[in-house]
């Protein structure tokens, strides 16, 4: 599933949608009530917007489902199928009426409904999984264009609302919630409620459990406080809905942005601010401005990758002289990235070229390959890259470890390993098979799992992240005690909260014409932050004690006219702004 599209709203607009969802329908409305009262409590401009309509979930009569999604003994009627229609769209008249009207007008909107019901729902009612697909998609697409939640909260353990036994069984519909919240875990912000307590309960739990989700600042002026009863749903206040007038609005502090187990300290402000300066760094120069393109005494003295991965010269390399040339089979692109990644430098690429033609597997000689590689190292030639060290494959005898590494690539070709990682389900899936082979650790797995889905041929949702030795260094730099929380769900909260922190910081972020941070960016990002900091911040320590900056920045006047995977859709946008004269050259 792709990112959700954030709804339009006015520059610095504080109103944002909340989301409760979960089996027990009566207790998860109840929940988001308190919610919105909780918030109007606080001088919060909220409106409650019920969406859930139609029938239960639940049925006295249902059956145990079968494969195929029919009850047993029972092909899949009409009835269930129109049940399902009403219900999604019953939810989307409701929001089409209620949330837009309201965010636009700086008015917060908590609701008990999202297009997770229509998807759990349809399969406990059997409704046939193509039908259902399609409408999950157009629920999931109306609600992305007109509001994307700024959190989710899911309400469980899964009770039965009115007696009955669904077809997924108590348990199954559970469990379809649980895989909802982990599959689209990176898309939203989503925090588990576990029920047992009262609604105003429940929601006080809320309020806390997501700091990220929170309004930006509690306003001093509280506005007109309705009592619960008093709170209108807004079906009943009708189209021309007019809230109260917002409250001032300041952006709050970066420290708010985070889960309240996280401490960050001075590292994190400085981790924005690199991201920022260092991408200016990048567009200075693309843009023809003579150096110096940084008063950052470090950023001037000493090497940084660029804050996108994909931007940087090898990767650039890669992209557009070895991913998208030649034959575009899954095998040929599986080849061709890892036999550049096992040796990650361009020249050693190139030196291959000069002497076996165009680069492909069905041409592919082991002793022809072996020979080229050692006649350089004979040469004194450097054929491997000193981004990070490469160790010999083991289980494959010979003398080098750049033949180790071909023969593992060979066996990985025999293996099957490009068709059945185009097969995998997801990336993670694609990443495990990777991580099953010799040398291949965590690291070294994700990182050539990203190269290859920067091709036509592998196109995973990024929903996971793996952090390197580098990013774990530095993420113990900007936050110490990380309180019970992974280093990947820290890369994954400040992937989500990019916006709001270089709001709080008074920062500028150009992105990459569109296209935010991901979470392989911002891993990277800590990797060298870790780097920028023992310089900037001697005193605080990561885990390798590491005290110096070993690579000093060189000027490579080599010209990039930076080119992305065509399916990231910016090509023709660097085309337009060449064009108009915008960009000057593609320098570094």
């Amino acid at each position: 599933m792709r990112p959700a599209q954030t709804a339009k709203r006015g520059k610095g607009h504080p109103a944002k949608l909340y989301v409760f969802e979960g089996v027990n329908r009566s207790k998860r409305a109840a929940v988001a009530e308190a919610f919105a009262h909780a918030l109007t409590q606080r001088g919060v401009n909220c409106i409650y917007l019920p969406c859930q309509k139609g029938s239960a979930l639940v049925s006295n009569e249902a059956q145990p489902v079968v494969k195929g999604g029919k009850s047993r003994g029972q092909a899949a009627s009409a009835e269930p199928i129109i049940e399902q229609l009403v219900d999604a769209f019953s939810r989307m008249i409701c929001a089409v009426k209620g949330a837009p009207p309201a965010l636009a007008s700086n008015t917060c909107v908590v609701t008990d409904s999202f297009w997770w019901s229509t998807a759990v729902d349809g399969q406990a009612r059997g409704v046939p999984s193509r039908l259902l697909k399609r409408l999950i998609e157009f629920e999931r697409k109306f609600w992305e264009e007109r509001a994307a939640p700024h959190a989710i909260f899911m309400l469980y353990p899964a009770k039965q609302d009115q007696g009955g036994v669904s077809q997924l069984g108590q348990g199954g519909v559970e469990r379809s919630y649980q895989t909802l919240a982990e599959d689209n875990g990176t898309v939203y912000c989503i925090r588990h409620l576990e029920d047992g307590s009262s609604a105003e309960e429940l929601a006080a739990k809320a309020l806390s459990l997501a700091p990220e989700a929170l309004l930006r600042e509690i306003p001093t002026e509280t506005p007109l406080v309705l009592k619960r009863h008093e709170q209108r749903p807004v079906e009943q206040l009708g189209f021309t809905f007019t809230p109260n007038p917002a409250p001032k609005y300041e952006p709050r502090s970066l420290i708010q942005c985070l889960p309240q187990a996280l401490r960050p300290t001075p590292v994190f402000e400085t981790y924005w601010r690199f991201a920022a300066e260092r991408q200016e760094v990048f567009f200075r120069r693309l843009e023809g401005t003579p150096p110096p393109w940084t008063e950052d005494p470090i950023l001037s003295e000493y090497r940084f990758t660029n804050a996108y991965r994909a931007a940087d010269r090898v990767s650039q390399y890669l992209i557009r002289n070895v991913t998208y040339r030649g034959d575009q089979t899954a095998e040929n692109i599986f080849f061709r990235t890892l036999l550049f990644k096992l040796f990650n430098k361009i020249d050693t690429w190139k030196l291959l070229e000069a002497e076996v033609g165009e680069i492909s597997f069905a041409d592919y000689d082991f002793e022809h390959y072996e020979r080229v590689l050692s006649r350089a190292m004979e040469r004194e030639e450097r054929i491997y890259s000193a981004a990070y060290v490469m160790p010999a494959a083991s289980g494959f005898d010979h003398p080098r470890k750049h033949g180790t590494h071909l023969r593992l690539l060979e066996y990985m070709m025999k293996e099957r390993v490009p068709l059945r990682m185009q097969e995998a389900r997801n990336l993670r899936t694609a990443f495990e098979i990777l991580r099953s082979y010799p040398m291949m650790g965590d690291f070294l797995a994700y990182q050539y799992v990203t190269d290859l889905n920067y091709s036509a041929a592998y196109d995973f949702e990024e929903d996971f992240i793996v952090p390197g030795p580098g990013a774990r260094d530095g993420i113990r730099k900007c936050f110490g005690d990380l309180g019970g929380i992974t280093e990947s769900q820290v890369i994954e909260y400040v992937t989500r909260m990019q916006d709001e922190a270089f709001e709080a910081l008074g920062l500028r972020f150009r992105s990459l014409w569109g296209r935010k941070l991901h979470l392989i960016d911002c891993q990277n990002l800590f990797c060298e932050v870790d780097k920028y900091a023992r310089v900037a911040h001697p005193e605080i320590q990561g885990i390798s004690g590491r005290t110096r900056i070993k690579q000093h920045y060189r000027h490579d006047p080599g010209r990039i006219d930076y080119w992305f995977p065509p399916k990231w859709g910016l090509n023709e946008r660097i085309a337009a702004e060449s064009s108009q004269g915008e960009l000057s050259n593609g320098l570094k």
